[in-house]
């Protein structure tokens, strides 16, 4: 079939990603140069694991137009683009990888970040713009125009690698990845208040069941805890929710620690879990003013802070739940580098609240 060693190269290369952890569910997306006029890249809004050759879209570079009924990303103007500008790019690959977004939060230390360099090249921004916009594909021309590297930072959304062909693409998403999270250990090492506490308490995962809810995790002791009857609580007030994680990672629990309501950094915190996040007590002798407070806070949300405790993620399915923690952990990691550097701008309410209507309306059901 013509083009289909291009399509299976995407292919092979998003499940090479989704493994290594750079990129999960369908967020990012993986393209390939054909010849001078067309590139393959992979569709709106379907998994990596399970993608067919025939699924992979051909899209002309210069006017967008695609080949079939089934949607190119969302994103696709941006791989066009990075092949106009760049002659001797042939693969592209945008992930929301952890580190790499956590500094594109940090769009107040631009200089600081340029020094850092990955694969003998410094690192540009790209200025912001709502997911899918031509105000973000013109801020990642703009960036693509200044630098002369292969990974671009775009700004409170994740990052853009390029390589001649898929393997260099992936060293540098990489590389890139490895040197972010060796700046973040860098500026971090001084300071007391990274230091981790034990959560005061622990509140467990669970999924909702045609017979009540299923505790994972829970001593058979623990039956009717009051951590078990905070989830009785949102399962009985959000019909929405099928699946409780309850995470306690590190970022999360300095975060929570700090007690506050959160507005995001990140868009797709915006996107999936609620355009902010915030914080309630939990009192285990007191499981029923609890709930109301955990009910309050996660109200039009699918996650909230436990001070001192974690957090819960909630969704309708397993991976809905998972994604959300996934999220929750770097969403928590860039507003505790932007406390500690003093800057991390937030996305406008405005834009919060339209990626957060458009999510849940166009694309929480196939996502």
């Amino acid at each position: 079939m013509e083009f289909e060693q291009q399509r299976q190269t995407v292919i092979d290369a998003g499940k090479r990603l989704a493994l290594s952890g750079l990129i999960a569910r369908t967020w990012g997306n993986v393209s390939c140069r054909i010849n001078d006029d067309l590139f393959a890249v992979t569709p709106s809004g379907r998994a990596y694991e399970t993608l067919l050759p025939e699924e992979i879209v051909l899209v002309n570079i210069k006017d967008l137009r695609y080949q079939g009924e089934i949607r190119p990303s969302s994103e696709t103007r941006i791989h066009a683009e990075a092949y106009r500008l760049k002659s001797d790019i042939n693969f592209v690959i945008h992930t929301h990888q952890m580190n790499a977004s956590v500094l594109s939060t940090l769009t107040d230390f631009q200089k600081d970040v340029a020094s850092l360099n990955v694969l003998g090249e410094g690192l540009v921004f790209a200025a912001y713009g709502l997911p899918g916009s031509k105000k973000l594909c013109k801020g990642v021309v703009d960036a693509l125009e200044k630098s002369e590297g292969k990974a671009i930072i775009m700004s409170h959304h994740g990052a853009l690698c390029m390589g001649r062909d898929a393997d260099e693409a992936f060293e540098v998403a990489l590389k890139l990845e490895n040197t972010c999270q060796s700046w973040i250990l860098e500026k971090r090492k001084n300071y007391e208040s990274f230091q981790i506490n034990r959560p005061a308490h622990y509140l467990y995962n669970s999924e909702r069941m045609v017979s009540g809810l299923k505790i994972l995790g829970q001593a058979e002791e623990e039956k009717n805890s009051p951590a078990e009857q905070i989830h009785e609580i949102i399962y009985k007030d959000r019909s929405d929710i099928n699946y409780i994680r309850y995470s306690c990672d590190p970022e999360i629990l300095r975060a929570a620690a700090r007690g506050i309501t959160m507005k995001p950094l990140l868009d797709d915190m915006a996107q999936i879990v609620g355009t902010s996040l915030k914080t309630a007590i939990w009192a285990p002798k007191d499981p029923i003013k609890s709930g109301a407070a955990i009910l309050e806070a996660l109200k039009g949300r699918h996650a909230l802070l436990i001070k001192d405790c974690g957090a819960l993620c909630c969704g309708e399915t397993k991976k809905d739940a998972e994604a959300v923690q996934l999220i929750m952990e770097k969403e928590c990691k860039a507003s505790n580098m932007a406390e500690l550097m003093g800057g991390g701008n937030k996305i406008s309410p405005a834009d919060c609240y339209v990626m957060r209507v458009n999510y849940l309306k166009n694309y929480s059901k196939k996502a």
